[in-house]
């Protein structure tokens, strides 16, 4: 497992096995540029570009990553971490994610790209167990509703949720035609009472 973890850099689903596609990293940064702190060094930050760390920067990154611990996972903690769970780095007059400075600390800027954990563990900055990915599969490889929706193979009433047997909505939803057409039909049956009904009345 931790072998496929780091082979991942960019990741695509296949159409086939409908599986997230992995792809190999990036060569690693020269050593001796990571631990000189020269001032080529970049990172992406959000809504400001492509930043350069500075010498003291780098070596207050690398004090708080010896300080890191590693669990039974394999997760390596940063110490600090913000409310949401995630490892906290201040540069730049601002808090950065911990994760992703690693990250590109190591393999260089990702630019408009995610840092995803695939260990599912917020704090961890282990670079084995992350990769990055585009803002619409960061969300579908997660845990919220519609990543648990689109992971979805039949509808609610057992209707598999083939090619032929889905409707695509425009806004990126799905509808179960089985299930439609089994609602028009009681639609059509209900207007037929209705109006049996009112016509025994008269």
């Amino acid at each position: 497992m931790a072998r496929e973890r780091d082979s991942v850099h960019t990741a695509d689903r296949d159409p086939e096995s409908n599986q997230w596609r992995a792809h190999r990293r990036p060569r690693p940064r020269a050593r001796a540029r990571a631990e000189t702190g020269s001032g080529m060094i970049e990172i992406s930050v959000h809504k400001r570009g492509r930043l350069r760390l500075t010498e003291k920067d780098v070596l207050r990154f690398q004090e708080k990553l010896g300080k890191c611990v590693q669990d039974e996972n394999g997760c390596v903690i940063w110490p600090a971490k913000g409310s949401r769970g995630y490892g906290q780095f201040c540069a730049f007059n601002t808090h950065l994610p911990a994760h992703r400075v690693t990250y590109e600390f190591i393999y260089g800027p990702v630019d408009s790209l995610v840092v995803d954990h695939v260990c599912r563990n917020r704090s961890c900055v282990n670079v084995a167990h992350l990769r990055p990915l585009t803002f619409v599969q960061n969300i579908m490889v997660g845990t919220c509703p519609p990543a648990i929706n689109a992971r979805k193979t039949h509808c609610p009433r057992g209707h598999e949720m083939t090619t032929e047997n889905t409707i695509f909505r425009t806004r990126g939803t799905r509808e179960c035609r089985v299930c439609k057409n089994l609602l028009r039909r009681l639609k059509r049956v209900q207007t037929r009472h209705a109006q049996a009904e009112q016509l025994s009345c008269q």
